[in-house]
């Protein structure tokens, strides 16, 4: 479901992306959701999901921290 977020908050569907990551809560979707409040540019809540996360606040560009993500999903995915 990570990756399926992934994808709608890159199409532009911010809350079809959130919807994905509230309904499915597990480590995966956890390390989404601090990145779309900080689309969204709520960096409190992005921050406490960041702490479930258990994840430093990424301070790059959004993009680069979706494309992370991105890459460590695509490479666990084709270790299966």
């Amino acid at each position: 479901m990570t990756l399926v977020s992934l994808w709608w908050q890159h199409q532009g569907n911010w809350e079809l992306a959130h919807s994905i990551v509230q309904s499915c809560f597990n480590e995966d979707t956890a390390s989404v959701h601090p990145l779309l409040h900080r689309k969204e540019g709520d960096l409190s809540n992005a921050n406490h999901w960041y702490k479930q996360a258990h994840r430093k606040l990424y301070s790059e560009e959004i993009k680069d921290e979706w494309q992370c993500i991105v890459k460590i999903y695509a490479i666990n995915i084709a270790q299966i």
